[in-house]
């Protein structure tokens, strides 16, 4: 990454060099710009909601710290909920080279076609609902992952009991549900009554800081603890230079929210 661009990530800001796409729509502005040296990142309404490095797969932000759920099970299935410009799902794509099998649930038809512009090769099964109707009934996933947001709040029905319910229910007996945290203050408090809820249904909560930014990314584990994720990630995930900084955050990871 580039200084500039690195000098306007630590402001909270995109330098948009050249603008390469943009659809318009009612309360919504979707734009994928690539900055001076070359990073490319999805805006909507302004707000980052995929980045993609112009020479790693890593963006050394929180997008990097789901990965590690798919080098947990052997074959994973994984379900993520909210589609972005497909950050993950280019990671993931790079990393198992279709040796994964990924169901994603975006509700945004505009969402879905800003993702094929920016990551024009993403390969997994992209459904176009309602994730919260979509996970109801579901078997099978050894992992959900929760990246739905609506600027900056996760929609309602992702914050219900029903949903909670639902999705403990859609996963394998050592499944893990991977949630996104991130805004201002008013976010953080009702997450407070969010997580009462999911410790009615999960045995274990554990957080991870998400890099550089401010996100959070919440693990709530049906059965396995935490020095079992990190015998897993020790014995499957090839720890380098580059992926270095998700393995010392999963071993940081603990059960305080904030």
């Amino acid at each position: 990454m580039g200084f500039v661009d690195k000098l306007f990530e630590k402001l909270g800001l995109i330098y948009p060099y050249k603008k390469e796409f943009v659809i318009e729509g009612k309360n919504k502005r979707l734009e994928i710009v690539r900055g001076i040296s070359g990073n490319k990142v999805m805006l909507f309404n302004g707000i980052t909601y995929s980045r993609m490095p112009y020479n790693s797969i890593y963006t050394g932000s929180y997008w990097d710290f789901f990965l590690p759920l798919a080098y947990l099970y052997k074959n994973p299935k994984i379900l993520m909920i909210g589609l972005g410009g497909g950050t993950i799902a280019y990671q993931l794509d790079n990393l198992f080279r279709g040796k994964i099998d990924l169901d994603i649930v975006e509700i945004d038809k505009d969402m879905v076609e800003m993702a094929k512009k920016f990551y024009p090769g993403i390969k997994a099964n992209i459904i176009i609902e309602d994730g919260a109707n979509f996970v109801k009934g579901k078997k099978g996933y050894d992992a959900i992952i929760l990246d739905a947001y609506s600027n900056l709040d996760i929609p309602e029905g992702f914050l219900s009991e029903d949903f909670i319910n639902d999705a403990y229910n859609a996963m394998n007996a050592d499944g893990i549900l991977a949630i996104n945290l991130t805004g201002g203050v008013v976010q953080k408090m009702r997450f407070l009554s969010y997580n009462k809820l999911l410790l009615k249904r999960f045995r274990h909560l554990f957080v991870v800081k998400g890099g550089r930014a401010m996100n959070l990314i919440e693990l709530c584990s049906k059965d396995i603890g935490k020095m079992e994720i990190i015998k897993r990630l020790n014995d499957n995930m090839k720890i380098d230079n580059e992926n270095k900084h998700i393995f010392e955050g999963y071993k940081r990871m603990s059960k305080n929210l904030f």
